[in-house]
């Protein structure tokens, strides 16, 4: 039985929206689908071509199906790859160069992936804001899309198995974002630092453990006090 065209149309998403401020003329589809599927291929020379074909067409910002496929690469174990994939995500929530949005559907669908970030996506964020701190600013766009993120990244800051570096980013994006439900986390290891730093508990910690975790106070204090400001 055949069916009617029209009515298949009526139950499908458009590939592309092209309504709203933001619009273009959007050729070349399987350029897309090429540099698309390229996102998953196992050699990381072929995701960046992928990725940079993508941004080239500026494909993310007119297509759900394309953003979502650029925020699977969010965890992607090629650190320069995955910073390509936050500065890209971040430009779709974010006007462009005329000040028009992207079309609502892509906004709206980007938004709740980002809402359902999970704790290894979170740090893969911030392995990619410790490595390059030039991608903090779009980093912190995707982190304020998760109510959840400020409570992720407090249990990677309190967490002495963590290298400190990444415990610095998380203090950081904290105060940067304003995630002010880490509060009573941060106000307890500042506590438990103290109390180490005037010689209680010590001998538990070798002496590089200590240094390493106290030199985290003052950025702990500074973080505190920005997510206290009135």
């Amino acid at each position: 039985m055949s069916v009617d065209p029209e009515i298949m149309s009526q139950f499908q998403l458009a590939l592309f929206d092209f309504q709203g401020t933001s619009s273009q003329a959007f050729e070349l589809f399987p350029k897309v689908w090429v540099a698309t599927e390229a996102l998953a291929d196992r050699e990381v020379s072929s995701r960046h071509g992928g990725l940079d074909a993508l941004e080239e067409l500026n494909a993310a910002r007119y297509s759900p199906l394309v953003a979502y496929m650029i925020f699977t690469r969010i965890e992607d174990p090629d650190l320069s790859l995955r910073i390509k994939v936050i500065n890209t995500l971040a430009k779709v929530l974010l006007p462009d160069e005329k000040g028009q949005f992207a079309p609502e559907v892509v906004r709206q669908s980007l938004l709740s992936n980002l809402s359902q970030l999970r704790s290894g996506q979170i740090t893969g964020i911030l392995e990619a804001v410790e490595f390059d701190p030039d991608v903090e600013k779009n980093g912190a766009i995707l982190l304020k899309a998760n109510c959840m993120a400020g409570n992720v990244m407090a249990d990677i800051l309190v967490d002495r198995k963590m290298p400190i570096g990444l415990r610095q980013q998380a203090a950081n994006m904290i105060a940067r974002v304003g995630f002010v439900d880490a509060i009573p986390s941060i106000e307890r290891l500042v506590t438990r630092l103290e109390t180490r730093k005037n010689g209680q508990q010590s001998y538990l910690y070798s002496q590089q453990e200590l240094g390493d975790e106290i030199a985290l106070l003052p950025l702990l204090r500074s973080v505190l006090s920005i997510l206290l400001a009135p």
